[in-house]
């Protein structure tokens, strides 16, 4: 049950991730008349909706799994009496509603074929995307550990709704702009290279301030959960939270690459230099993409470990 639970948490925050990121790489970029940029816009589009549909099914899961830990028998993840108890009488059942009527409303706009012909319109309706998925991903933080710090709770979980904000707004762009990068890199996508170079200069900068706030807002989740070196290195939740820097590290070391070397070679040669940097950016940018659904992997991995300061730590070291 703890495995499954461990999926269902991972492919729920995920795809929520994933469906914010891809709604912002649509704003970020803009509204474009040139055929590539639309099908892009159309694919990512439809990704979104699809994405949607996966949160809201993996939601289901990971609530009726959290039904049969709080009844102790596996049966109960499908019992609707137990389901509904654990949903009206809990907070994390409050928290789980909230979150799922938001995904329901998000997933019923994105349905909805809205005409966009006008800019203010086209604005108007992918700027609503952006807000729902932003605003379903706020509650996750209601629901996870900071919603045990004591006392500042309120401020625990403000911290950690503003770090899985900023995650949404970096790491879920990553696919979008790969698949723009790689749309327009091709001969056929030369209507789109000038629209891609500056969707990937606008996402450059976001990034950069996004990796800030997840810098600043990691720092204070983990004095609120670990609190000491000892809690760092010597308890599951540590080595957890050590093994999600460094796979960040690694992230930020092709971000840094990217932003870099490629990025400025974009705007050369189409033959010789700005097609090849566009292919290996749009590359680069895909692992990016994959660490950060490792990355994501983990943080569903902490969601279910007690956190390092409510946990007796082992000095793993022969001196203190």
């Amino acid at each position: 049950m703890l495995a499954l639970g461990l999926v269902a948490r991972w492919i729920h925050l995920a795809s929520s991730i994933f469906l914010v990121g891809g709604a912002v790489m649509i704003v970020m970029a803009g509204p474009s008349d040139r055929p590539t940029a639309r099908r892009w816009e159309q694919r990512t589009l439809a990704a979104t909706r699809a994405l949607a549909a996966v949160a809201l099914a993996w939601g289901l899961v990971v609530l009726g799994v959290q039904t049969a830990l709080f009844e102790g028998r596996a049966g109960a993840a499908l019992d609707l009496g137990a389901i509904a108890r654990v949903v009206v009488e809990t907070q994390a059942g409050h928290v789980w509603l909230v979150r799922f009527g938001l995904l329901v409303v998000l997933a019923a706009f994105l349905l909805l074929r809205l005409p966009v012909d006008q800019r203010v319109d086209w604005r108007a309706a992918r700027g609503e995307g952006v807000l729902l998925g932003a605003a379903a991903l706020v509650p996750i933080a209601a629901a996870g550990h900071a919603a045990a710090v004591e006392p500042g709770t309120a401020r625990a979980i403000a911290v950690d709704a503003l770090h899985v904000v900023a995650a949404g707004l970096w790491v879920g762009g990553l696919v979008p702009l790969t698949m723009l990068l790689w749309a327009a890199a091709t001969p056929e996508g030369a209507d789109a290279r000038p629209y891609a170079v500056l969707a990937a200069r606008r996402f450059s900068r976001v990034a950069l301030a996004t990796v800030a706030l997840l810098a600043v807002t990691g720092a204070l989740l983990a004095t609120f959960h670990v609190g000491s070196v000892a809690g760092l290195v010597g308890t599951r939740y540590g080595l957890l939270l050590l093994a999600k820097l460094l796979l960040l590290a690694l992230g930020l070391l092709l971000a840094l690459i990217n932003r870099s070397v490629l990025l400025p070679r974009l705007g050369g040669d189409a033959e010789t230099v700005g097609r090849p940097a566009m292919r290996r950016l749009s590359g680069f940018v895909a692992a990016e993409a994959c660490l950060a659904l490792t990355i994501l992997g983990v943080v569903a991995a902490l969601g279910l470990t007690p956190p390092a300061r409510h946990d007796a730590p082992v000095w793993p070291f022969g001196i203190r």
